[in-house]
C-alpha cells in the first residue's frame, strides 16, 4: 500500500526528489527503499504496480529525470530528514557549518543509563534481579532502548495511567515487563525521556 502511494505521488511531480517517505527506523527506511527499487525495476508481481511503473517511466522521460533517479528516492527516517535540514541551513538552525552527529548513540545511552542508575537509591530490586551485575543491567537497558519503537507507546500509556496496579494488568515483552515492574516510575521516566 505504501509503495503504491509513493509511486502514485511520483506521477504528480516534476522531480522524484519532491516525494518524501518518512519512517521511524533505519530498517523500515531500507525496506521501503528496497521495495520501491524493485517495483521501479519491474520486479513486482502486482499488475497495478506494473501499470503505475509504466506511467512513471513515461513521466520520467517527459520530465528528463536522471537515469539513476531510482537510487536517489527520498526515503529516510525522521532523524535523517532533520539532520539534512540542519546541514542545509547551518545559520538558520544555529548549528554552524561543522555540525557533527553520532550515528551510533549507544555510548550516550550508556552514560545516561549509568547516571540514572547511580543517582537513585530506589533501584535495589532491579539490581537484585540482575544479581548486582551492573554491566548486565546496562546492556539490557541499552537493548530495550534500541528496540523502543516496539514498546515506547505502550509504556507511555502506562506511565500516563493513574492505576497503582498497572504492572499486574499489562504484559509487555518479557524483558521490558521485568524492568518496568522493578523500576520505580521516576527512574523509568528518566530512562525513557531521551527516547523521544
Amino acid at each position: 500500500l505504501l509503495v503504491k502511494r509513493f509511486l502514485n505521488r511520483l506521477l504528480d511531480v516534476k522531480s522524484p526528489k519532491e516525494v518524501l517517505a518518512l519512517t521511524f527506523t533505519n530498517n523500515a527506511a531500507a525496506e521501503m527503499a528496497q521495495r520501491l527499487k524493485e517495483a521501479l525495476e519491474g520486479k513486482s508481481e502486482d499488475n497495478e504496480i506494473k501499470k503505475i511503473v509504466e506511467k512513471i517511466s513515461k513521466h520520467a522521460l517527459k520530465n528528463k529525470w536522471d537515469e539513476g533517479y531510482i537510487d536517489s528516492l527520498m526515503v529516510m527516517t525522521i532523524d535523517k530528514l532533520a539532520l539534512r535540514l540542519i546541514k542545509q541551513t547551518p545559520i538558520l538552525s544555529s548549528s554552524g557549518v561543522n555540525f557533527l552527529t553520532d550515528e551510533d548513540p549507544d555510548d550516550l545511552y550508556r552514560e545516561t543509563i549509568r547516571e540514572t542508575i547511580t543517582s537513585n537509591a530506589e533501584n535495589h530490586l532491579l539490581f537484585k534481579y540482575f544479581d548486582y551485575d551492573y554491566h548486565k543491567l546496562t546492556e539490557q537497558l541499552l537493548a530495550l532502548i534500541n528496540k523502543r519503537d516496539q514498546w515506547l507507546s505502550i509504556v507511555s500509556d502506562l506511565l500516563r495511567s493513574n492505576d497503582k496496579n498497572i504492572e499486574k494488568k499489562y504484559f509487555l515483552i518479557h524483558d521490558l515487563n521485568i524492568i518496568y515492574i522493578t523500576l520505580s516510575n521516576k527512574i523509568f521516566k528518566k530512562i525513557t525521556k531521551f527516547c523521544f
